[in-house]
């Protein structure tokens, strides 16, 4: 029989979990790798880098058909499914990759926690604001679109709409209100 130590006794530094794992230093990062050079135009790369960071939230990988498009999933202990949608463009900072940046960080908060009540799935989709790219979406009881989250910080004139003009502080508090609001309520331990 093996027997261990809980990491916090040993000293492990364990990964920030729920509120403590959203930051502003985080939401640049992924800013950063998911717009081009000049700060204001979308990556190719994007698609792999949201691929790859919603696998490092543990979440398991759902196909859509959308191109462009990628899903992760947090099972659920019952029956349902939370969509948290974010439909991205291919430039402006605040459109082109915020929307991405803050699900990523809505996923990071939950990654380690308690299984939730039901599904989280988590969905990056370029335009899926239209009928028809919503019903190619994976089935869900309820949506929330993360796209006002453009509305948060000024985007000015489209030129000035760069990844420099985002106030992160701002998007990052916002976050932690949706955990709260959206998340939270999920998350909480069966009776």
């Amino acid at each position: 029989m093996l027997v261990g130590c809980p990491a916090e006794k040993l000293g492990v530094p364990l990964p920030p979990r729920g509120l403590e794992a959203i930051d502003q230093e985080d939401l640049q990062r992924d800013m950063f790798q998911l717009l081009g050079p000049g700060g204001t135009e979308r990556s190719p790369e994007a698609e792999a880098w949201v691929a790859q960071r919603l696998d490092e939230m543990h979440l398991d990988p759902v196909p859509v058909d959308i191109d462009g498009a990628v899903c992760g999933l947090r099972e659920g202990r019952d029956d349902g499914v939370l969509l948290l949608l974010a439909p991205v463009t291919r430039t402006g900072a605040s459109r082109a990759a915020l929307p991405d940046a803050a699900l990523i960080t809505l996923a990071k908060s939950t990654d380690g926690l308690p299984r939730p009540r039901r599904g989280l799935l988590f969905c990056s989709a370029p335009l899926a604001t239209g009928p028809e790219a919503r019903r190619a979406l994976p089935a869900h009881d309820e949506l929330v679109t993360l796209s006002p989250l453009s509305e948060l910080p000024p985007a000015g004139a489209p030129r000035e709409d760069g990844m420099e003009a985002i106030d992160y502080v701002q998007v990052a508090i916002h976050l932690r209100e949706v955990h709260q609001r959206i998340l939270a309520p999920e998350l909480t331990a069966p009776d």
